[in-house]
């Protein structure tokens, strides 16, 4: 089952999880920059300007283009286990990663919609580019760019 996100617009957690047939509680996984959810999805949530959070939470995310996203995965994920597998050989299909992006935290999280691999490289954490399949708006391209000082 396929959720219902429209693209481009802004949710809180709490509706994400929802959406998704899930509980948002205190804790849990729904804190977390990347969400298993439903069958086989994945969340990702990202924060782009990372200057309130501790260093080891201050992932290199940001979007290269409107359709090229670099990413970080967590400090502790690996090419070759777990959710690292996942990440890379994930399909729109198969295992579908939705990206939920903000500025600043204490934000909403705007809908950017489904990514595919693209490449990555290193280990703990792994940089993987995404491809969206729907490209960002010039507007909201150039906002997230700019929150990232880039």
């Amino acid at each position: 089952m396929q959720p219902e996100l429209k693209l481009h617009k802004k949710y809180s957690r709490d509706e994400i999880a929802k959406i998704f047939g899930e509980e948002n509680g205190q804790g849990g996984k729904w804190v977390s920059g990347v969400v298993p959810v439903g069958d086989n999805s994945v969340a990702l949530f990202i924060t782009l300007n990372k200057k309130p959070f501790a260093r080891r939470h201050q992932y290199r995310d940001g979007f290269e283009s409107p359709k090229i996203l670099k990413w970080q995965s967590q400090n502790k994920t690996r090419p070759d286990k777990g959710m690292g597998v996942k990440h890379i050989e994930e399909t729109p299909d198969t295992t579908p990663h939705h990206v939920f992006v903000r500025t600043e935290k204490g934000e909403s999280f705007t809908y950017c919609g489904k990514v595919k691999y693209n490449s990555h490289k290193g280990s703990k954490p792994i940089t993987i580019w995404w491809e969206l399949l729907d490209p960002l708006p010039k507007k909201l391209y150039e906002k997230f760019k700019n929150a990232t000082g880039k």
